[in-house]
């Protein structure tokens, strides 16, 4: 509604004056040179094999920020409960889809 612009701008310039550039540019570097194959080659079905736990693996489809094929992947290999979630949230889709996400954890944690 246009007449809560005001407020979102204010809102906003607050949020951008707290942001801290170094610290978000470390975590994006993070996110970049994170490789939990690395220690198997590169082999996703040899990582798999050293999980024991029944496993849940969640993603966003429409995340820009880290690249889920590998994990489609890995839950093949795992046999592992999934869950996508959807919208346009993209990385900050566990906020935005939060009731959705808490009920697929719940129900999985049921499960032991």
């Amino acid at each position: 509604m246009p007449e809560s612009f005001p407020r979102f701008l204010a809102e906003a310039e607050t949020g951008i004056m707290e942001f801290n550039a170094y610290n978000r540019a470390w975590q994006l570097k993070a996110i970049m040179r994170h490789d939990i194959y690395r220690s198997f080659g590169g082999e996703i079905k040899n990582a798999a094999k050293t999980v024991k736990a029944k496993t849940l693996i969640v993603w966003a489809g429409q995340d820009l920020t880290a690249n889920f094929e590998p994990v489609r992947i890995l839950t093949g290999y795992l046999h592992a409960d999934t869950l996508e979630l959807p919208g346009d949230c993209g990385h900050l889709s566990f906020l935005c889809q939060s009731e959705i996400l808490c009920d697929k954890v719940n129900t999985f944690m049921k499960l032991f």
